[in-house]
């Protein structure tokens, strides 16, 4: 299978890397499983109660470790221990996992009890995409960073950095999804993972026969649909702008940030920035399954139309200076335009478009395109931005929550400054609900960052992942590993 990075560190609780956690859902397992159809089966734990805040993990007997050790329920309450100490630094804590979970196994290593300490409405969500890593591990992380240590369907049998990742079956596995096994004769016996960042590159070593999978955005996708590949697919937000609101920022202003938005013809920019492939999104989680179904977006966009931008501006005290440029108390309206170069392949285009409209209702524009590699440290460490095109691919709507609410960088994650005292209050109901019961709460707090132009989601993208010989299912945005069929 190509992928598109290399992955980085391939400590599985170290990274939110695309990439390294593809690669460590064959190395490790979480303590339960999300299915497609959004039911949870069986993982590490054979089943589990609760009651209020306490979730009782009766531990599958069996399971072992790709050395052969033993996986216990004290090595649960050792993974809790790590991830839930700040100093940890996991990025997992916060985003998948609420703070506060404390773990307990039994004396008998049967069952382990983990305590919230504060409501978390999709906590089995979260918990299905947190790896468990073994003994080995947990005692020297640094064996982790290019190697693994974990109970997956594949151990790590080749790493070579920038080049290729090879996992080996171990035909012993016996406790995925639902009990799956990854014995059967056309299950494949490995899976190397090859960095090949071009996707023209992956999509001619596909159509060749010299790589079985591939996930192509680009216009490849056309080729490899009319040659009738096998095909799976999930629905990802790839294009989401935020307006940097910090202090000193123009788009600190609430009328700055409705004008941009104004100015652009939103449909055509999605066009054009998913090559037509893509759709307008209707909330912040259109993944499958999706965790709130419903519309918290298009009501609250306003109607596009320049002249009325130009208005906003003029209204809110910014004028026409002598070169075209708006100016507001000796200010220029300076922006710059910060979108990723990563995907998909209509980015440029489509911030051209962009760049063109902001220019026309008066403001100076600087676009810088950059791969998210380099994006990050910008948005996360210099600050110098004023928007921002990326995309925040979560399953659930409360993995978003320390993003576009509370602390900013440095203390937080809240990159863009938002402070949207509707969206915190709608948060606040929403997460006394479990699950669905707090989905319309979800969805206002989603529509109230819309209609105040703190985030405008404008573009969702099917991400196909085709196959030459193998077939396979997703879970979320991640191939079942023990899914994969090879054909012939």
């Amino acid at each position: 299978m190509a992928v598109p990075s290399e992955p980085g560190s391939l400590d599985p609780q170290k990274t939110i890397d695309g990439t390294a956690l593809t690669m460590a859902s064959f190395a490790y397992d979480p303590l339960v499983n999300e299915t497609p159809d959004g039911s949870f089966v069986s993982g590490l734990a054979s089943s589990w109660t609760q009651s209020g805040d306490d979730w009782v993990f009766t531990m599958r007997k069996g399971v072992t470790c790709a050395d052969g050790s033993a996986f216990t329920a004290a090595d649960v309450e050792a993974n809790f221990a790590f991830l839930e100490n700040p100093k940890s630094g996991s990025p997992l804590l916060g985003t998948y996992l609420p703070p506060g979970i404390t773990a307990k196994a039994d004396s008998a290593g049967t069952t382990v009890t983990l305590k919230l300490s504060r409501p978390a409405p999709f906590f089995l969500n979260g918990l299905s995409l947190v790896p468990m890593v073994c003994k080995g591990g947990l005692a020297d992380r640094s064996k982790l960073k290019q190697g693994a240590d974990g109970t997956g369907p594949y151990k790590l049998t080749k790493a070579v950095t920038g080049d290729e990742y090879t996992y080996t079956r171990r035909t012993e596995y016996a406790w995925g999804p639902n009990g799956a096994r990854v014995d059967a004769a056309d299950q494949p016996s490995k899976v190397s993972f090859k960095v090949v960042a071009d996707q023209a590159t992956q999509a001619n070593l596909l159509m060749a026969g010299s790589i079985n999978a591939a996930s192509v955005s680009s216009s490849d996708v056309q080729r490899l649909s009319a040659a009738k590949l096998f095909s799976a697919s999930y629905l990802t937000p790839i294009g989401e702008m935020f307006f940097n609101q910090g202090a000193g920022h123009v788009t600190a202003d609430e009328k700055v940030r409705l004008a941009l938005t104004t100015a652009l013809n939103l449909s055509e920019i999605q066009s054009v920035y998913t090559g037509g492939t893509g759709s307008g999104p209707t909330t912040f989680t259109p993944g499958t399954p999706a965790a709130c179904p419903g519309n918290s977006v298009e009501s609250a966009l306003p109607t596009h139309s320049v002249p009325e931008a130009q208005s906003i501006l003029s209204a809110a005290g910014w004028k026409p200076g002598p070169d075209g440029v708006r100016v507001k108390d000796g200010k220029r309206l300076n922006i710059t335009f910060l979108y990723n170069t990563d995907i998909p392949s209509g980015s440029p285009a489509a911030a051209e478009l962009a760049t063109a409209a902001w220019k026309k209702i008066g403001v100076d524009v600087q676009p810088v395109g950059k791969p998210v590699s380099q994006t990050n440290s910008v948005l996360f460490g210099s600050g110098a931005w004023e928007v921002n095109w990326n995309g925040l691919g979560v399953s659930t709507p409360n993995q978003l929550v320390s993003i576009l609410s509370g602390d900013a960088p440095p203390n937080g994650s809240n990159f863009a400054h938002i402070d949207n005292a509707t969206y915190t209050a709608e948060v606040k109901k929403a997460s006394e609900s479990s699950g669905a019961a707090g989905c319309s709460n979800w969805l206002a707090a989603e529509t109230a960052l819309v209609r105040d132009s703190d985030v405008v989601p404008f573009a969702n993208m099917p991400w196909p992942t085709f196959g030459k010989n193998a077939t396979f299912k997703f879970s979320g945005s991640y191939i079942v590993p023990t899914s994969i069929r090879l054909t012939k």
